[in-house]
Order: structure tokens, then sequence, then C-alpha cells
């Protein structure tokens, strides 16, 4: 979800963009005053910031000369009566991204505001949770890469280890990267810090769509495809059912998002679904490595 702040110390026009921006699935914070969002911003991270020239104070030029020292990405969005070209001119020498004069068109904010995140969307990619959603994909790559590479067209004895070798390996690497490092860690940002995913407009009702397909169809091909005692096929399966699993998570947390009506807790339930979505991994990561080990046992006693 998208996190702004907005600064202005006229209370009834703060209140009104905040409500504004919640309806449509932006997750604003009003503050009356720089000090206040000071403090805001000591105890939380937000995509953009919308703030007001004229407060008492601490005015707008001196509020935005404080935050270019912190952060010198975030996008900053002017709001003012003034339409003075000096006004601007100022405001976009200290590093500002956009003005906007009052009084304000919400449909045009919200415009604002999906464009500066469009511009700012390399910046954003720094954060933590960016950073592990970015790698659990890049893993599930690598972990399919692995097991790509021990296909072998041969049935001889030294092939069969070999693969049995690589599920094997697979196994640990989706059971202490995968789970400890990247899906706890995902799902410690959502429950804690907010962090969920998105789907604008009716993409949610594809995304729905798609994440039960594959969750249902990961599901029945690792049932089905089990009695081949095929260790690579096995392994994929559950690469794919692991994968599912996140997918439903994610739609889980979007869904919170967009049709929540505040009766359920939203950190409760990416918490429920979070510790099951991890049982679940651990659960195939242990299948995998079980499997794995005792193929690669047996093969070693035919071969003595």
């Amino acid at each position: 979800m998208i996190h702004v702040l907005v600064v202005d110390d006229e209370k009834e026009q703060n209140q009104v963009i905040c409500t504004y921006l919640m309806k449509n699935n932006i997750h604003a914070v009003g503050c009356t005053s720089a000090a206040q969002a000071y403090d805001v911003l000591f105890e939380g991270h937000f995509d953009l910031i919308i703030f007001d020239i004229m407060m008492p104070e601490i005015d707008g030029y001196e509020f935005a000369e404080s935050i270019r020292r912190i952060d010198k990405n975030v996008p900053l969005l002017f709001i003012s009566a003034r339409d003075d070209i000096q006004s601007k001119v100022r405001g976009f020498h200290l590093n500002i991204d956009d003005y906007l004069v009052k009084p304000i068109d919400l449909d045009e904010l919200l415009l604002r505001i999906h464009a500066l995140l469009r511009l700012s969307v390399g910046v954003r990619f720094r954060s933590l949770w960016d950073i592990h959603l970015g790698t659990y994909y890049l893993l599930l790559c690598v972990i399919r890469w692995i097991l790509q590479c021990g296909v072998s067209l041969t049935s001889s004895p030294a092939d069969v280890r070999r693969t049995y070798r690589r599920c094997h390996i697979c196994g640990w690497l989706l059971l202490v990267l995968v789970l400890d490092l990247i899906l706890s860690g995902m799902v410690f940002l959502m429950v804690f810090r907010d962090h969920t995913y998105d789907y604008p407009g009716m993409l949610i009702y594809l995304a729905a769509l798609y994440t039960f397909y594959i969750t249902i169809s990961a599901g029945v091909h690792l049932i089905h495809d089990r009695r081949h005692q095929e260790p690579i096929v096995n392994a994929a399966n559950i690469l794919s059912l692991t994968a599912a699993l996140v997918s439903m998570l994610a739609l889980q947390t979007a869904m919170l998002t967009q049709f929540g009506d505040g009766s359920l807790s939203p950190s409760q339930m990416n918490a429920i679904s979070g510790s099951a979505v991890c049982f679940g991994v651990l659960g195939l990561a242990l299948l995998l490595i079980r499997s794995s080990h005792v193929h690669l046992q047996q093969t070693t006693q035919n071969r003595s």
C-alpha cells in the first residue's frame, strides 16, 4: 500500500485530503504542523509527502530543506495558495517534485501522486519490502535453474545420484533461505510495518482468478505426480506450490486493503495467514529434503 504524509495547518482541508486518499487505497497520515510531521516521520516510512508552504513556526520551505537533508529521494509535493513564479522557483530550487495551487482538485491531486510515485519507482525499490520481494523471486529462479541443470537424459546410477543431490540442495535452499530469511521477513513487514500488496481497480479480480488457479493446479500436480517417483518433477511441483502459497498470501493482504471494513485487524489476519504459509512452505521443504535423502540412500545402497 502507498503511504502518504499530509502536512497542512488547515485542519479541515487536511482531513478532506486524507479521507479522499484513504478511499482510493492510499494510506494517508495528517499532521497540522512541521514539528508534528517530524515526529511521525521518525516513527515510519512514507512514499510521498504533501505539505503547505504557509505554516506557522516552520514554513514549507524550511520543512522541505530539512527533509532533503534527511532523504534526497522521497517525492515532495507543494500545495499553496501562492501562484506567483517566485514561490514556485524557490520551491523547485529546494528540489521539490511538484507544485499544486489551491483550491485543490482532489482528482488532479490523485493523478499527481501516482505520477510522482511512478517517477520514483526506482528509488522505492530500495525499501526492505522490495528487497525481500525481489530476493524471494530471484531465489526461486535460482532453485529452478539448479533443478533444470539436474535433468539427465540417461538413467545411469551416477546421473540419478546427481539428480537426487540437486533436489536435496534445493530443499535446504528452500528451507534456509526462502523460508527463514526471506518469507519470514516478508511476513514480519506485513504484520509490523503494514507493507502489503495493492492491485488497482479490477486487477484484483484477475489476480484472484489466477492465484486460485495456480494454487489448485500446483496442488493437483504435486499429488498426481508423486506416484511416478520422478525427483525433478516432484521438486518442481513443490516449488510451484510454494510460489502459489505466497501468491495466496499476497492476494489476502490486497483483499483486506481493498475490501476490509475495519471489523478484521489486517495485522492479525496477516499474522495468521503468514504463519500458515510459513508452516506450509516448511512442510514442503522438509518433504523435499526427506524424499531426496531417502532416494539418495537407496541409490547408494544399490551401488554397494
